[in-house]
């Protein structure tokens, strides 16, 4: 998709409502029901994560001096080094400096930019070297795309085959609009509308039966001429019943708190931005929310980027009120996720979001379960989120101490899914 200058309509909108080794396993399993895992390898390896502090959910106290025991793409032990057997033979990682977790996710991420153009014949190292600067540099062992092409999909086919080292993928192909609800941002394509129920579930039915495995819409876009025109919460919730009744979730593009009304009252899952256009969020509509057991990804670094080459005060305004929905939505209970819209947006470091996150006040294990626990719970992966026996072997070593320091979330020293290495910093 195309992007045109954002920020003036935004104006208007506010006014009118260590050192990396590589490892191997014989056995991959799917992390979602959409994507399978690295290919897998003809001889059994085990892997020792060694030295690090060994951080295994949100809500558990680190460990000093840990170790992680790979074995077959699975955790077979989780410990202090001294109580944890590490099997004869198995190849040691030391990771002596840094932090272990589980592997992230980023959950608003679009595969839009040239260079996924004809997946199925670029050269494997171009879309590699993209593939690190997107996902694996930053942590990210899973991602949903919230809007691309189908060349997403033989992306992430030539991923499972081994082609590639990346995340899994989550993708929503293409979203849908309001009439007359075309995003000033995007030149091409002209995204399909939505009137009537009747076209709501033909769109979800045929969004799933493409092999998509969740639906997007924008229940308010960014227009050219505000106010955007908002999704009907009967169109909504056609589309929410025909995807819920197949399992699979839906994302909406608020904009502003009317996209926001309409995305609760449809049945809508999962909010992909904070809506700061029009303001904080009244303390009864962030309960409203979370009564509706929606999530939100907040996207706080995004307003910043949007906005200010052209009014430093507006992008202020709009960032300070992102803050205040996150604050807000979490301490009423809501499950938040990390997500930055990258793709979207051409730059890759999460490092700003990770900081604003802090600023928001919100702690530290409440960070961790926006990138681990609280999206594998959304997405249904029972089996990943945390470093504990049985589950996923994805992780990912950090080079510090993000208790202390939001920024460590996005100093990676390596990423593994499912026990294979998808990204090793170089020397």
């Amino acid at each position: 998709m195309k992007r045109l200058p954002l920020l003036p309509v935004l104006a208007m909108l506010a006014s009118c409502a260590a050192s990396p080794t590589p490892t191997t396993t014989t056995t991959a399993t799917a992390t979602t029901t959409a994507t399978a895992t690295p290919a897998a390898n003809a001889t059994t390896t085990t892997t020792a994560f060694v030295g690090g502090t060994v951080i295994t959910a949100p809500d558990a106290a680190p460990i000093a001096d840990g170790v992680v025991v790979v074995v077959n793409g699975k955790i077979a032990a989780v410990g202090a080094r001294g109580a944890t057997a590490i099997p004869p033979g198995a190849r040691e990682v030391s990771c002596a400096g840094a932090t272990v977790t589980a592997g992230f996710w980023n959950a608003h991420v679009h595969f839009t930019q040239t260079v996924w153009a004809d997946a199925a014949h670029a050269p494997a190292a171009k879309l590699q070297a993209a593939l690190d600067d997107l996902t694996g540099r930053w942590g990210f062992v899973h991602v949903v795309d919230l809007g691309s092409t189908p060349d997403t999909h033989t992306l992430r086919a030539r991923i499972a085959k081994g082609e590639l080292r990346g995340p899994t993928i989550l993708t929503a192909g293409m979203p849908f609009v309001a009439v007359g609800g075309q995003p000033v941002y995007v030149k091409e394509p002209i995204l399909p509308t939505l009137a009537t129920p009747e076209q709501g579930r033909a769109a979800a039915t045929r969004t799933l039966d493409a092999g998509n495995d969740l639906v997007k819409l924008m229940t308010a876009s960014v227009v050219a001429h505000p106010p955007p025109p908002v999704m009907p919460v009967p169109v909504v919730r056609a589309v929410t019943e025909t995807a819920h009744a197949r399992h699979a979730l839906v994302f909406a593009h608020p904009t502003n708190l009317g996209g926001v009304i309409a995305a609760r009252d449809g049945g809508v899952d999962v909010l992909a931005h904070t809506a700061p256009a029009t303001g904080p969020w009244s303390p009864e509509v962030t309960q409203s929310l979370v009564a509706a057991k929606m999530a939100l990804v907040p996207t706080l670094s995004l307003w910043r980027l949007e906005i200010e080459q052209e009014s430093k005060a507006t992008a202020d305004t709009y960032e300070a009120t992102a803050i205040q929905q996150v604050r807000a939505f979490a301490a009423a209970g809501g499950q938040l996720l990390f997500g930055t819209d990258v793709g979207y947006r051409p730059e890759t470091d999460p490092t700003k979001e990770h900081e604003l996150l802090a600023r928001a006040e919100l702690p530290f294990a409440a960070r961790l379960a926006m990138l681990t626990t609280a999206p594998a719970a959304r997405m249904g992966a029972t089996n990943e989120g945390k470093l504990a026996p049985g589950y996923d072997a994805d992780l990912v070593v950090l080079d510090g101490d993000p208790t202390r320091d939001p920024a460590v979330f996005a100093r990676v020293r390596m990423t593994v899914r499912a026990g294979a290495t998808t990204y090793a910093r170089q020397p």
